[in-house]
């Protein structure tokens, strides 16, 4: 199946060679440089409301792979009802990357009324939590985070968490270097907080429209906040495509994904990361074969009036 990558809005456009058919190259010609080690390890932290959040923490390790500490670093969330082990493929292989990867739960669905905004309060703890980690010489992180250069991104209801955390960051005057959407849910309050985001390199990764992302309701995200993003749907893709690994529980709910769309959201972030966070790719591998199948036809976009 074509993986076709269409912008958001309603018009369609003529394909176009973007970034997404370039990273398909570079995946190809990149120089052959070793994929870091990875060192994983899991926990459950206490966040400054109190909240004990379940974590893994994926590092790479100094002097393994193709870049040097400090390394850029990502907070990725999980969606609704669901736990930090379904990102841990993503995960491991940016980790292989040169990217520290930290992937910690919500707060359960049933934590009342607060649990979102608690979520969106513990989110934006996590980027504090792993900056200080980087700067304490009593830390094992000592030295080896960039607290310039941490990144969000989240899947359903954890896109709408990310969104609101890094621009609660943001009023904080906290450095957020990057925003990944992978087919967000958004919330009326989503969708107020949308206009006060300051600019930043902002990527939304859409699905098929359904029940269970709102029928693709994300798409208005380019109409909401104020400068330009980069914003694709990939046809073909369920709900469960940002997740690996997935389970049957997601799939018998939202239905069963392509390989090929699982390639293409892993392949567009990847893409995405290297650019906002200079993250350097190791050597290619066979994992990306079906990349040709995909076409690129988004482009960075002002959002209309703004």
């Amino acid at each position: 199946m074509d993986i076709i990558a269409r912008r958001a809005r309603r018009e369609r456009l003529k394909p176009r060679f973007g970034w997404g058919i370039a990273l398909l190259f570079a995946l190809i010609a990149a120089p052959c440089v070793a994929a870091a080690e990875v060192e994983v390890t899991t926990g459950t932290r206490t966040t400054a409301l109190g909240d004990p959040i379940p974590y893994a923490l994926y590092v790479p390790q100094p002097g393994s792979g193709p870049t040097d500490p400090p390394y850029p670093a990502l907070i990725l969330t999980h969606g609704f009802a669901r736990d930090y082990g379904r990102h841990i493929d993503k995960a491991v292989r940016f980790a292989r990357h040169g990217l520290i990867v930290l992937t910690p739960s919500l707060l359960p669905a049933d934590a009342g009324a607060t649990a979102h905004a608690r979520n969106v309060a513990n989110t934006a703890d996590h980027h504090r939590w792993l900056a200080t980690r980087g700067a304490d010489p009593a830390d094992p992180l000592f030295g080896l985070v960039d607290a310039q250069r941490i990144a969000l991104a989240g899947h359903s209801a954890g896109a709408a968490i990310s969104l609101e955390a890094t621009q609660a960051l943001q009023r904080r005057g906290a450095p957020v270097a990057a925003l990944v959407l992978l087919d967000g849910a958004t919330y009326a309050r989503t969708e107020r907080i949308a206009p006060l985001l300051r600019e930043l390199p902002l990527l939304s990764l859409r699905s098929e429209p359904s029940a269970c992302n709102e029928f693709g309701a994300i798409e208005n995200l380019p109409a909401l906040v104020r400068f330009p993003i980069t914003d694709i749907e990939i046809a073909g893709a369920t709900h469960c495509a940002p997740e690996g690994p997935t389970d049957i529980a997601c799939e018998v709910l939202c239905g069963v994904s392509t390989d090929e769309a699982h390639a293409a959201y892993e392949a567009l972030t990847e893409g995405f990361l290297e650019e906002a966070l200079g993250v350097v790719r190791p050597a290619p591998t066979t994992e990306h074969a079906d990349m040709p199948a995909m076409r690129q036809s988004a482009r960075r976009e002002a959002a209309p009036g703004r």
